[in-house]
């Protein structure tokens, strides 16, 4: 769990005139301002990231044995739960990383940001956007700010934003 307050004045001493990093700023921002639990469900919500991606893996797999998956009805939960897993994937390797900065202090925030995102909804089919643009925008930052290769290479960053595209064109296609 994120201490979003925190976040925030961490990202006050960052160059809010870079309109990346105030664009960015004022996401985390608003989330922090509002309560964005949308389940209603009590149970749901008091239970930890890892319990909810557990029950959404499940239900996938239910899934699996309904005629309406062969259809390609689940596309949207798979590419979402794949998308979960390569942000859980990115955050393990970053706590095995000594390389802390401001590229990776602001991609670490939206990997949070995006697993707050997802775990809003009990059903995932719910999830009515991305914060695709924005965070596109800061793997490009990412990549090209002399740490590339080890963006690349530690954080699995290329796989992250394959992920990313992919959740992305699907749920575009549903709205």
């Amino acid at each position: 769990m994120c201490n979003w307050p925190e976040i925030i004045r961490e990202y006050k001493l960052l160059d809010l005139t870079n309109s990346n990093i105030y664009n960015e700023f004022r996401i985390i921002e608003e989330f922090n301002n509002h309560n964005y639990s949308s389940e209603e469900d009590a149970n749901w919500n008091t239970l930890s990231d890892n319990e909810k991606q557990i029950k959404r893996i499940f239900w996938s797999k239910m899934a699996k044995k309904t005629e309406g998956y062969d259809e390609g009805f689940f596309r949207l939960e798979e590419s979402l739960i794949d998308f979960y897993e390569a942000i859980n994937s990115s955050l393990i390797k970053f706590n095995y990383s000594s390389v802390k900065n401001e590229y990776t202090f602001r991609l670490t925030t939206f990997l949070y940001l995006e697993i707050a995102n997802l775990n809003r909804y009990k059903d995932i089919r719910k999830v009515d956007g991305l914060y695709y643009l924005i965070f596109k925008s800061l793997i490009y930052d990412c990549l090209n700010s002399g740490l590339g290769i080890f963006f690349i290479e530690n954080i699995n960053i290329l796989y992250l934003e394959s992920k990313l595209d992919i959740a992305q064109k699907i749920l575009k296609t549903k709205n």
